[in-house]
């Protein structure tokens, strides 16, 4: 254990926070979060260049173990979907990238409450101690409720009736600098009080099976709150494409976690209506990424 599986390989997915931006990072706050289908590989070989996620996954680890994990060969590669044109997507590589190290130094552990725990503090490390953990839950556990205080994880699949588009903004978000700006405004607190009631009634929606028009009208008020955190959660962009797509018939839209740019997500109730919005980005010159909803997070030891 501790020098990784010779020819195995542990591989997490990247992850979309649809409700509960910024909310999530108030006490006692939830949040749902889903896992897409690309994928962050961890595997035994050389040759990739280190981050500091990986350098701080090498760390958690060795100190977990006892050992100097540095120079133990490791290789990650990610899923086109993760950067357009050397720019990030917002589709939480970072996250995915720190799951899939932790599992894979730890010899392709499939302990996910230890790969859970490890790989939180070592994305903690390297985002300069920024984040909830719901991206880490996410890459582990797949679709999930998340509540950070006290900690609480529950499964919970994204609708399945829902049709999802994601278009990539062409703007890359700086996740931690705007997230410390919104946490650092006045009122913030009674503010995600106010926006975390109004998530709790869309995932009750969501776990009743119920996602018409009553759960789009409640996400829509939700994402229009967060918008007003800080300007930069919505830029004009971001406003218009959100706009253009409840015109083309989504159910709801948004830019999902941080907001700002990086993707526009949104969902409706027929393919038809999905293909419509999708069109409509394609009109304004947004890049849709073909990735979708999916259930599984870590997928350890793989060989």
């Amino acid at each position: 254990m501790g020098q990784g599986l010779c020819g195995a390989s542990s591989s997490a997915p990247g992850k979309v926070l649809w409700i509960g931006g910024y909310s999530i990072l108030s006490e006692g706050t939830i949040a749902h979060v889903f896992p897409v289908d690309a994928f962050v590989t961890a595997a035994g070989g050389g040759g990739g260049a280190e981050s500091r996620f990986t350098r701080a996954a090498r760390e958690v680890v060795g100190g977990r173990l006892g050992r100097d994990m540095s120079h133990v060969p490791m290789r990650v590669s990610a899923d086109g979907a993760f950067r357009v044109g050397g720019r990030k997507t917002g589709l939480g590589s970072s996250a995915a990238v720190a799951v899939a190290c932790v599992s894979f130094l730890l010899g392709g552990s499939a302990d996910r409450r230890l790969v859970f725990r490890l790989a939180r503090r070592a994305h903690f490390i390297a985002q300069e101690k920024v984040g909830s953990g719901f991206d880490i839950a996410c890459a582990v556990y797949g679709p999930i409720v998340y509540k950070r205080r006290p900690l609480r994880i529950s499964p919970l699949p994204f609708p399945q009736g829902l049709k999802t588009v994601f278009a990539f903004t062409g703007k890359p978000v700086d996740t931690a600098g705007i997230v410390r700006k919104v946490t650092a405004r006045r009122g913030f607190a009674a503010r995600a009080a106010e926006i975390d009631a109004i998530n709790r009634e869309c995932i009750s929606f969501i776990r009743r099976g119920k996602c018409a028009s009553g759960f789009g009208e409640a996400f829509q008020e939700a994402w229009r709150l967060t918008a007003k955190l800080h300007p930069a959660i919505s830029p004009p962009s971001v406003s218009k494409a959100v706009d253009r797509a409840l015109a083309s018939g989504a159910l709801c839209a948004k830019s999902p976690g941080a907001g700002g740019g990086d993707i526009v997500m949104a969902a409706a109730a027929s393919a038809g209506d999905a293909w419509k919005v999708e069109q409509e980005w394609r009109r304004m010159g947004l890049l849709i990424l073909p990735v979708k909803p999916v259930r599984r997070g870590l997928l350890p030891g793989k060989g």
